[in-house]
C-alpha cells in the first residue's frame, strides 16, 4: 500500500512539474538560434564515480562544437582529463532541487536551449527509477522540454529494468511521444523497452566503448608485471546485501596461490557508496605483499593504462567491466539489475556475468578458475566482437559529430 502511494505521489509531482514547465514556456519563449552548434549535456551525478567520469569524457570527445555540461557542482567531475570544447554549467537544483530554487534553474536551462542544436541526457542506469524515481522522472521531463523547444533530444546509452518504476516509465513514454530518441545500450534492455512500448528506440552500446583511451603506462601501471595481474573491485552497493569481504576472500587466496599480483581498485568513492572503505578491509584481512591497494579514484585513462598489464578483472561495478572490455581484457562482473547480462550477450560471453546473491564464494572461485584457464580464448572472443560494439557505441553520437 505504501509503495503504491509513493508511486502515485511521484506521478502527481511529475504532472505538477510538467504543468509548471508549460506555464513557464508560455511566458519565456525566445527566438531559437538558427545556427546553433552547442550541445547541452545533462551529466550523470558524478561526485566520485569513474563510470560517470568516463561517460562525460566520451561525450565531449565524440561531438563537434561546444558542449555545455550541466552539473550539480563543478567539483563533481575532474575537468583536466576532459578532451574537447566544453563549458561547465552549474545548476544545483535542476535535477534534485525543489521549489523556487528548481524553478530558477529550470529558467536557466531554458536559456541554454535557445542556442542548443541538441540536448542529451546521460542515461546509464538512472532512467528507470531503480535508484531515484523522482530524479528519473525529472530527467525525462527535462529532455521532453528540450524536444518541445526544437532541439534534437536523446537519452544516451542506457539500461532498462525488467520492473521499472511506473512513474519513470510513464514519464519516458511521454517524452518519446514528443520526439525524444532513446538509445538502449544492450539487447536485453532494448527488448524490454520495446515490450514497454517506449517509442524512438535504437540499439546501441554503452558510450564508454567510444572513450578516447590511451595507453602509456606510468604510476601504478608501470610498477606491475605484465599479464600476471588481476584487477579487483568490490562494490559498496552490492555489499549492502552480501558480505563481499567474506565472499571475495577465498577467490583472492586462490589467485595468490597461483602467483598472481592482485590490485584492488575502487570505482566509486563517495559517502553513499565508498568502494575504498570496503577494499581497505579486504587488504587488511589478506595481509599479503602481492595485494596492492589503490587508495584513490583513478581516471578512466589511468584505468586503461593499468588494464594493459592485467590478465583479467573481477568487478562489482559494470563500467570497470566496460573499460576492461574496451581494452580486450576479460572481466567477471557481478550482475545485480539485469544490465550486465545484456552487456555480455553482445560479446557472446554470458559466463562472465555472475549473480552475487547466490553462493557467491563458491561461484566466484568457479568463474575465476574458468577465466584463468580460458583467458586467451576469452580475449580472442572479446576482440572479435569489439569493433562491432564500438561501432554501436558510436551510434549514440550520430548527428552530433
Amino acid at each position: 500500500m505504501l509503495k503504491k502511494l509513493r508511486v502515485l505521489q511521484i506521478r502527481a509531482i511529475s504532472f505538477a512539474e510538467a504543468s509548471v514547465y508549460r506555464a513557464i514556456l508560455r511566458v519565456s519563449r525566445g527566438s531559437k538560434s538558427t545556427a546553433s552548434s552547442n550541445h547541452v549535456l545533462i551529466a550523470a551525478p558524478g561526485g566520485g564515480n569513474i563510470g560517470d567520469q568516463a561517460m562525460l569524457e566520451s561525450f565531449v570527445g565524440n561531438v563537434d562544437g561546444t558542449v555545455q555540461v550541466i552539473v550539480r557542482s563543478e567539483s563533481d567531475f575532474v575537468w583536466d582529463t576532459v578532451s574537447g570544447t566544453y563549458e561547465v554549467v552549474v545548476l544545483p537544483s535542476l535535477l534534485y532541487g525543489s521549489g523556487p530554487a528548481h524553478i530558477r534553474d529550470f529558467k536557466r536551462y531554458l536559456r541554454l536551449l535557445l542556442d542548443a542544436a541538441s540536448v542529451s541526457v546521460i542515461g546509464a542506469d538512472i532512467m528507470d527509477g531503480a535508484y531515484n524515481p523522482k530524479a528519473s522522472v525529472r530527467r525525462s521531463n527535462l529532455i521532453m522540454v528540450a524536444a518541445k523547444q526544437g532541439a534534437a533530444a536523446r537519452v544516451l546509452g542506457f539500461s532498462w529494468n525488467e520492473s521499472p518504476h511506473p512513474a519513470a516509465s510513464a514519464a519516458l513514454k511521454r517524452a518519446t511521444g514528443i520526439g525524444v530518441r532513446l538509445f538502449l545500450r544492450d539487447p536485453i534492455s532494448f527488448a524490454r523497452a520495446q515490450r514497454a512500448q517506449l517509442g524512438g528506440c535504437s540499439l546501441v552500446a554503452d558510450t564508454v566503448f567510444s572513450h578516447p583511451m590511451s595507453s602509456g603506462g606510468g604510476n601504478i601501471a608501470g610498477e606491475v608485471e605484465s599479464r600476471n595481474v588481476v584487477l579487483v573491485n568490490a562494490s559498496a552497493l552490492v555489499n549492502r546485501r552480501v558480505d563481499l569481504v567474506e565472499g571475495y576472500e577465498p577467490m583472492l587466496r586462490f589467485l595468490l596461490d597461483r602467483s598472481y599480483k592482485v590490485v584492488l581498485v575502487p570505482h566509486v568513492i563517495r559517502p553513499n557508496g565508498n568502494d575504498l572503505e570496503l577494499l581497505r578491509r579486504l587488504h587488511e584481512k589478506l595481509n599479503d605483499a602481492d595485494v596492492e591497494l589503490v587508495d584513490r579514484l583513478m581516471s578512466p585513462t589511468e584505468i586503461s593504462d593499468l588494464l594493459t598489464h592485467a590478465r583479467f578483472v573481477i568487478t562489482g561495478r559494470m563500467h570497470l567491466g566496460i573499460l576492461a572490455l574496451r581494452m580486450g581484457v576479460p572481466p567477471v562482473v557481478l550482475a545485480t539489475q539485469g544490465k550486465v547480462e545484456g552487456l555480455f550477450e553482445m560479446f557472446g560471453t554470458p559466463e562472465l556475468a555472475l549473480n552475487p546473491y547466490e553462493k557467491l564464494s563458491t561461484e566466484l572461485i568457479d568463474r575465476v578458475q574458468h577465466v584463468d584457464v580460458n583467458a586467451g580464448a576469452l580475449r580472442e572472443s572479446i576482440t572479435a566482437k569489439l569493433s562491432d560494439v564500438v561501432e554501436l557505441s558510436q551510434n549514440n553520437f550520430r548527428g552530433l559529430a
